[in-house]
């Protein structure tokens, strides 16, 4: 069986508060990056669908020119 080298003689009650108060901002942070890569996502599909718009409204007025005269 091991036995520790030193102890830990701090206070293990603010410890854990200190470990909890990291794990919220690691959650927070990680929640922050979620909802960012998704706007990011959502952006580059309005991008695609708007550039897909003009080019179907473009290849319509060039179907009624030729089909027009």
């Amino acid at each position: 069986m091991c036995t520790p080298i030193s102890r830990y003689t701090g206070d293990v009650d603010k410890l854990q508060t200190k470990t909890k108060d990291f794990k919220a901002m690691a959650n927070r942070d990680a929640e922050a990056n979620r909802y960012g890569f998704r706007f990011m996502q959502e952006l580059f599909f309005n991008a695609i669908m708007g550039v897909s718009l003009v080019a179907l409204i473009f290849g319509f007025v060039v179907l009624i020119k030729v089909l027009v005269g």
